[in-house]
């Protein structure tokens, strides 16, 4: 394969140029058919106003009832046991002591 004649540097920068001025040209098109279409209207109008920001709303998080607290400690030490592969009495009783606390905790607090 023949190998091809090195190109100046005028020429480079001439071809730059040329890019240089069709992107301009492109964009200048864009911009004058946008108005012509009538998006120039929607420009000169301007945009609408951001509409006002809602009020903030703090909500401080409520005390947890003391049942509530007991069924969750309840809930971890049977989790405790299950994952150390106890499955005797005891698991049994702590799953008891934790569905007696959970059902307290939800009477005690009953819009959950």
């Amino acid at each position: 394969m023949p190998a091809l004649p090195p190109v100046s540097a005028p020429s480079r920068r001439r071809g730059r140029l040329w890019a240089a001025l069709a992107l301009a040209g492109l964009l200048a098109l864009g911009i004058g058919l946008g108005r012509l279409l009538g998006g120039g209207a929607a420009v000169a109008e301007g945009a609408a106003p951001a509409p006002a920001a809602p009020p903030a709303v703090v909500t401080v998080p409520a005390e947890a009832p003391e049942s509530c607290l007991t069924a969750l400690h309840r809930s971890d030490a049977t989790i405790v046991l299950l994952v150390h592969g106890v499955r005797d009495r005891r698991l049994a009783d702590a799953l008891k002591s934790y569905m007696k606390a959970s059902k307290a905790c939800r009477e005690e607090v009953p819009g959950r």
